[in-house]
């Protein structure tokens, strides 16, 4: 008898120990992987981009997490290199993520999307929007629309609204992954409505000597405006340059440039700059504005778009994670049935190819802020006689 009491004791003592070491993997933190460009002079999107996820995990946290489990951020430096790109992301997936965050830029994502895709990992990007990923069946997310739309948006205000007969182009070939599209998109909708591209140059934003001779070439075309689609560092120095002229150009650019970091590169010859992207138009709904003043008072900045956009990744990420206790095996099927989640702009929903739909706002900047102008519908496009409101 003492021997069976013994092996009982021994038996049940085995259960608990294994109960508590089960329950004990399953208040486990739920780990996020964030990938972007965390050093360098275009690390603009990255940084903020991984405060806006730092934000929305530190909330989501002091609420209670994820089926009362933590979330934990961690956060790799990609380089703005599409080989290190690749490297961080299989670390990340060594460390067991249910998803990345990330990365901030098309060209980066596009590099790295393989190694995901071999992995069964989710990546979802908040701020990468070429359009040679929409509309595929994978497991790349966004929450940034393409970028043709957003281009051809551009053009048709640069048209009918600004009247503009002619635009120069100059883009970056280190980012060809948007940069191309963007530029390719531009010019079909600003020809579509009869107005002339003269001249379309690229440049490589690795090799700065080059910049001066496509730059001429802009200026040489006698384009009434010069559009650039660039990063905030680049387009702050083009935009310097061209300034200097007194030449009566009207300046575009993509919504690449429109961070905070325009207006500490480039001050007060950046004003009146168009842009367009899918920002917040008119008064910022009150989650916004708490998010914004919540973002100043932790990082002592202003959050740009790729904070905000990531901020709401994370959250969309969250309610995913709460639907699937956690687990990675059906986080895909999780996300696309999101339809109407509340983000800071307004309400987001992501179709079966992990796409997201919204209008273009084109911006104009003022000061240090991006002031909304006119806002183009998607659909609109295209349309004889398409009006901007």
């Amino acid at each position: 008898m003492k021997r069976s009491s013994a092996v009982l004791v021994a038996a049940a003592a085995a259960f608990l120990l294994a109960l508590v070491l089960w329950l004990g993997a399953d208040r486990q933190p739920i780990r996020i992987g964030f990938a972007g460009t965390l050093t360098g002079d275009l690390s603009d999107l990255g940084v903020q981009g991984r405060n806006g996820a730092i934000l929305a995990v530190e909330e989501i946290n002091d609420r209670g997490g994820v089926n009362g489990r933590r979330l934990e951020l961690i956060a790799k430096d990609d380089g703005g290199d599409p080989r290190q790109a690749k490297a961080v992301d299989r670390q990340l997936i060594e460390a067991d993520v249910t998803a990345i965050v990330g990365h901030m830029t098309s060209s980066l994502t596009i590099a790295a999307l393989p190694v995901t895709e071999a992995a069964g990992t989710v990546l979802f990007s908040p701020t990468t929007s070429t359009p040679k990923l929409s509309g595929k069946e994978d497991l790349f997310f966004r929450l940034n629309p393409a970028s043709d739309t957003e281009a051809r948006a551009l053009a048709h205000y640069a048209r009918r609204t600004r009247e503009l007969d002619s635009v120069g182009i100059l883009w970056d070939s280190d980012n060809q992954a948007y940069a191309e599209p963007f530029t390719e998109a531009f010019r079909s909708q600003f020809e579509e409505e009869g107005g002339a591209v003269p001249a379309v140059c690229r440049y490589s934003s690795s090799s700065p000597t080059e910049w001066n001779e496509q730059l001429h070439r802009i200026r040489q075309s006698d384009a009434q405006g010069i559009l650039l689609v660039s990063s905030a560092r680049d387009t702050a120095t083009f935009v310097q340059q061209l300034r200097k002229e007194n030449r009566d150009w009207a300046l575009l650019s993509s919504g690449w440039a429109a961070t905070g970091a325009l207006h500490q590169y480039c001050g007060s010859p950046c004003r009146g700059v168009l842009f367009a992207g899918s920002f917040v138009t008119g008064e910022p709904p009150e989650a916004m504005r708490d998010f914004r003043r919540r973002y100043r008072e932790r990082f002592g900045a202003s959050a740009s778009f790729a904070a905000e956009l990531a901020y709401d990744t994370i959250r969309i990420l969250a309610q995913a994670l709460q639907q699937t206790e956690g687990r990675t095996g059906n986080l895909p099927e999780a996300l696309v049935a999101i339809d109407g989640f509340p983000g800071l702009s307004g309400p987001i929903s992501l179709d079966r190819y992990g796409d997201v739909s919204s209008p273009v706002t084109i911006m104009e900047l003022r000061d240090e802020r991006f002031e909304p102008i006119a806002t183009v519908e998607p659909e609109e496009l295209r349309l004889p006689g398409t009006a901007v409101r």
